[in-house]
């Protein structure tokens, strides 16, 4: 939530306050602000476990391709495409100690294409109010069909993958628009009430599919 919050929030800045955007200023951004600290945490971690670590090679195998898809973003697809070891609710050890860097990859995947889905709708709607609204019936709408995976069936919202977890990037998205005095107030409030209302209806409806599963009511609480 956090994240969609914040590149939302640098996206209007640079587009639509300074009207100065550049994909590669952007991306050279993002990749000065993540990657040298997920070096460092890498280079340190891989020092201490082949030190101090007793691993097979086995172990070793999965460590290693672990960090190597973390270094290009796609950990989470990893993880997703090996649930057999990776389920991430049903590991009660610690021989897979880089699985928190799913949410990271999923951060940067999401990096990718939205930039591009911001300026594409501008391109057609450049009057402010309009691409405003027509932003957010976007967003909803993206949102609503995450949320609607997220809340039904397990299998394919599975906490790895970014369809079932979009939604709550989203919800930053949407969080910066409504706060913001620049898009506030261009922005038609009954959208706000369908947000919400929508919301509610598909927690609703698909309440007995979240009861199954204890982690998507900490979720969706949270």
């Amino acid at each position: 939530v956090i994240s969609g919050y914040v590149i939302t929030q640098s996206l209007f800045h640079y587009k639509f306050l300074k009207n100065n955007f550049s994909f590669l200023n952007f991306y050279s951004k993002r990749i000065l602000r993540l990657f040298p600290a997920l070096f460092v945490m890498l280079v340190i971690f891989i020092t201490f476990y082949l030190s101090f670590m007793s691993w097979s090679d086995f172990e070793l195998k999965i460590t290693i391709k672990s960090l190597i898809s973390s270094i290009f973003g796609i950990s989470n697809l990893y993880f997703f495409n090996n649930l057999d070891q990776f389920d991430y609710f049903l590991i009660d050890e610690h021989s897979i100690p880089l699985l928190h860097t799913w949410s990271l990859s999923l951060e940067e995947q999401f990096y990718i294409f939205y930039p591009f889905i911001l300026i594409f709708i501008f391109i057609f709607f450049k009057e402010k109010k309009k691409f405003i609204n027509v932003f957010v019936i976007f967003l909803i709408s993206i949102y609503l069909l995450s949320l609607i995976v997220f809340c039904g069936n397990f299998r394919i919202s599975h906490f790895y993958l970014p369809f079932g977890r979009v939604w709550e990037l989203i919800l930053g998205c949407f969080l910066f628009v409504i706060k913001n005095d620049y898009t506030r107030n261009c922005l038609n409030r009954k959208y706000i009430n369908f947000f919400l209302l929508t919301t509610v209806l598909v927690i609703i409806l698909n309440f007995n599919s979240i009861l199954i599963k204890f982690d998507k009511i900490l979720i969706l609480i949270s």
